[in-house]
């Protein structure tokens, strides 16, 4: 990996990220809206700022300034056995179901977390062939790994030049073996509070779904949930695995990490009832 730094930008829940292609090799995050079911946040773990709601004279919109890197298929694009990708002819608007967009470069390497997997029959609609192809799994949380040099470059910034979130300099930064500093950038669009059973987190689950279709303007329906998320076990070197955890995970996850501080530590399952995750897109 060139560059002597890491920032990885984990991307948490219903955000449809859409392959802008090979000539443009950038993503446009689209933070799908659930209106007060869900949290909006980006920023550093644990010290986010929120994202205001979409009306006629605001949309929430960023750029992350960093290099992008070459497609690099089945690393850096989209995986289409963990996310259900569908084929575009060009990227859809944002309407007012999206609460903001967020537009990332093409990172070296894209990782996913938290697995549920699609039970057969679960997708119905007319356009079942613009899905590529159809997945065995779905992820919850996406991880977009960058190698960058100058900590001064690295920021995301609005359309007037304004600095929404900077990356904290290196006296701030873990360091990992090799000596390369790690930043993280967390985007969140998930629900902050678990839903009271199983049942509630599934219905919840098909309606991000369905609306994630209405945005992509795609003639599908998800009849069935996905089964409970899973973790993987691992994450990318740097990064916590209690940062990849579910929103509404959050107070008990910091309680773990206190625990783990004092010496008496009782790993707890980091995954929610549901899996909070959309459909995804490719321009093509």
């Amino acid at each position: 990996m060139s560059g002597t730094n890491i920032l990885y930008v984990v991307i948490h829940g219903l955000i449809s990220l859409v392959d802008l292609g090979k000539n443009k090799n950038e993503f446009t995050a689209y933070l799908l809206d659930m209106g007060d079911k869900h949290a909006y946040l980006f920023g550093n773990w644990l010290f986010e700022d929120a994202i205001a709601p979409h009306d006629n004279k605001f949309l929430f919109e960023a750029s992350l300034t960093i290099e992008p890197s070459p497609l690099n298929p089945g690393v850096n694009s989209l995986n289409a056995n963990s996310n259900i990708v569908v084929q575009l002819p060009e990227p859809p608007q944002a309407t007012d179901q999206v609460r903001g967009i967020i537009h990332l470069p093409r990172p070296q390497k894209i990782s996913f977390d938290s697995m549920g997997t699609l039970l057969d029959g679960s997708l119905t609609g007319a356009d079942l062939d613009k899905i590529l192809p159809r997945p065995d799994q779905v992820a919850n949380t996406r991880i977009f790994e960058y190698a960058f040099d100058d900590f001064n470059g690295v920021a995301l910034v609005a359309p007037d030049g304004t600095h929404l979130w900077d990356c904290p300099p290196p006296e701030e930064l873990a360091i990992i073996s090799g000596g390369q500093h790690v930043a993280v950038l967390h985007i969140f669009d998930e629900p902050a509070k678990r839903f009271d059973d199983l049942q509630a987190g599934q219905a919840h689950s098909i309606e991000e779904f369905n609306k994630s279709f209405k945005v992509l303007k795609v003639d599908l329906e998800m009849k069935q949930a996905p089964q409970r998320p899973v973790r993987n076990g691992t994450v990318p070197a740097g990064l916590y695995s209690e940062e990849v955890s579910a929103l509404e995970l959050r107070d008990r996850v910091v309680l773990e990490l206190m625990a783990q501080v004092r010496g008496s530590f009782d790993p707890g399952g980091g995954t929610a009832f549901q899996v909070c995750s959309p459909a995804h897109a490719i321009v093509v």
